[in-house]
């Protein structure tokens, strides 16, 4: 064989190689379960849209997800969390509408417990300062920046 031929076959089958494992590889989310509470009903237009999502990422992932629901109502988000962290999954995701002072106390308990938490749709800054370095994250727009735009953006279009 020629050395540029044998060169060429080895950076083929190098190729191949490298190709075949990240094909063949486990995906990302293999052996991981993970909660997610979408906020509203069952069917509802935002929950649906939140829970499609999340289905296809877990799918993509090869993650297995829990899907709950909370009808919009905080202390139902809450009592979703408490039966998450008692199935002990890899991770929940949080609509943060109860807020810091219900949640904070909660995500620690999770965290110490090796669960990854992260919100979603509505901010938890406490939270996200005391335990960002753990893991903890926000998925959402800034809810008060899209109000305060919208407001102006009303009232500028009032005075025309």
């Amino acid at each position: 064989m020629k050395p540029f031929s044998r060169k060429f076959s080895t950076v083929v089958l190098a190729s191949l190689a490298f190709v075949s494992t990240n094909v063949c590889a486990a995906p990302s989310g293999a052996n991981m379960s993970i909660w997610i509470d979408v906020g509203g009903p069952v069917g509802g237009p935002y929950a649906t849209v939140v829970q499609n999502g999340a289905k296809q990422a877990a799918e993509d992932l090869g993650a297995n997800l829990r899907v709950v629901y909370s009808d919009w109502q905080p202390q139902k988000m809450i009592e979703n969390f408490k039966q998450a962290v008692a199935a002990s999954p890899s991770g929940i995701i949080i609509m943060g509408h109860p807020g810091d002072s219900a949640y904070q106390p909660l995500v620690t308990e999770a965290e110490t417990k090796g669960i990854n938490v992260t919100s979603i749709d509505t901010a938890l800054p406490a939270s996200m300062n005391a335990m960002q370095n753990k893991g903890f994250g926000y998925v959402g727009v800034s809810n008060a920046k899209r109000g305060i735009k919208l407001a102006a953006r009303s009232i500028t279009s009032r005075s025309i």
